[in-house]
Parts: structure tokens; C-alpha cells; sequence
């Protein structure tokens, strides 16, 4: 009972949120908005993301875990600051 309010409150905010979003878009920059792609409850406004393969986790691991070699050297080990100036350590 209570998702079942949930549901119909997101209903009536998401229709208001897409008004809005469409009264102020520019129409050639933008594609109209339905009530879904503000619906959290809306299985269709998601996007599918990237799936988890062994060759990702690899990936992910080889850069975060064990080092990922060839980083960039920080700003103070450079010698130079954001602005091309020497650095005074």
C-alpha cells in the first residue's frame, strides 16, 4: 500500500517535472521530456550500463589495485605550478 502511494506521488511530480523541463527547453538543443525519463519508479527511462565481464574486473584491478604504472607525475613534482611558474619548496 505504501509503493502504491509512492507510485502515484511520482506520478504527479515527475508529470510536473517534465512540464517544466519542456516549457523552459530549447527545442533545438533538446528533445521533449516525458513524465518517465523522471520517474524513478519507470523501468524504461534507464539506461543499460556497462556489463561486468573477467576482462573488466582485470581492468579495474591492473589500474587500481596493483599500481597501473605510467601515472602523471603530481604538480609539486614537476616543478611548475598550474600557472607555468616555478615552485619555491
Amino acid at each position: 500500500m505504501a509503493e502504491g502511494r509512492a507510485r502515484s506521488n511520482w506520478d504527479t511530480t515527475a508529470a510536473l517535472l517534465a512540464l517544466t523541463f519542456n516549457v523552459h527547453r530549447d527545442p533545438k538543443k533538446s528533445r521533449p521530456a516525458k513524465a518517465s525519463d523522471f520517474h524513478p519508479y519507470s523501468r524504461g527511462g534507464r539506461r543499460a550500463g556497462v556489463p561486468i565481464t573477467a576482462g573488466n574486473i582485470r581492468l579495474l584491478k591492473k589500474a587500481f589495485i596493483e599500481g597501473g604504472q605510467g601515472r602523471p607525475a603530481h604538480r609539486r613534482d614537476s616543478g611548475k605550478s598550474s600557472y607555468g611558474r616555478e615552485n619555491k619548496q
